[in-house]
């Protein structure tokens, strides 16, 4: 209330009685947001295959502005090797059920979509959201984060955000009274050290698995040349060499300002090993 209001109200008004309505949070607790740093506007999909990369979601949907940016952006991930596809106005609405059926089943994990995915698709355990700008509008931000942390589950929501997109976040952070952290560009290191403990995981699974004996005998013909840890580097380091190789300067852009980065404009990933259980046939075979 404005002071002027509050003298008023004192001076004309009996015994008057302040009621103070507290606004609720836009943006629902459970959904963690954060956002990470685009150095260039031309790296933004470089950076968003990067924080792919790191974050692993097992289902996400990456909101764009434009049906050509949907298109555009869910063709450079699928020659990637990425498990994606698009949602957007042009689909007929047979198109889009047999989308969302696959993508609800986990046969497509990651979902490029227009705002037109915002208020109507409901999946329940959506694990990511992605911006890959922010939105204009903070209604529009709130409604797209919204697809994740449903059903008592937990979420998480990812900004894409450039020096120009700071005052967005600034006016989202306003609107839902909540500060969102903005990491740096994920580092070759981050990736790399996230790549290893995938296949860690693949790898307790495949001990556990039936189809281990029948490798033993290979093991047994190699340990007469070469110790068992060695033998198990090796194949991990076969495992490993299978994910694409990050040639983006990722280092540097992580620690300097954006006129100090490289302006060259490198591919990150190529042919990439998308899929979990793609890394376990790897690792077994």
């Amino acid at each position: 209330m404005a002071p002027e209001i509050y003298q008023l109200s004192q001076q004309f008004l009996q015994d008057p009685v302040t009621i103070t309505i507290e606004k609720p949070k836009a943006a629902p607790s459970r959904i963690n947001q954060i956002a990470y740093r685009v150095p260039r506007i031309w790296a933004r999909s470089i950076v968003l295959q990067a924080v792919l990369e790191l974050e692993d979601p097992d289902s996400a949907l990456i909101f764009v502005r434009t049906r050509r940016e949907a298109a555009q952006l869910t063709q450079q991930l699928q020659l990637s090797g990425y498990s994606a596809d698009e949602y957007h106005g042009d689909l007929t609405q047979s198109q889009r059920e047999r989308l969302l059926d696959k993508f609800r089943q986990g046969q497509i994990r990651w979902v490029v979509a227009t705002d037109i995915a915002a208020r109507g698709l409901h999946v329940d355990d959506l694990t990511h959201v992605i911006n890959y700008e922010p939105p204009d509008s903070n209604e529009s931000y709130v409604h797209r984060i919204g697809r994740t942390g449903r059903a008592g589950n937990n979420g998480t929501a990812i900004s894409l955000v450039h020096a120009t997109d700071r005052w967005k976040l600034h006016e989202i952070e306003q609107h839902i009274r909540q500060e969102i952290p903005v990491r740096p560009t994920p580092t070759r290191s981050a990736i790399e050290g996230r790549r290893l403990e995938r296949l860690t995981d693949e790898l307790y699974n495949i001990l556990m698995g039936e189809r281990l004996a029948s490798f033993l005998p290979t093991v047994s013909q190699l340990s007469e040349e070469y110790d068992t840890q060695t033998i198990a580097a090796a194949a991990l380091q076969m495992a490993f060499d299978r994910y694409p190789a990050i040639t983006a300067n990722l280092d540097d852009w992580s620690c300097k300002t954006p006129s100090q980065s490289n302006k060259a404009k490198p591919t990150l990933i190529k042919n990439s090993l998308a899929k979990r259980s793609e890394i376990s046939a790897s690792a077994g075979s």
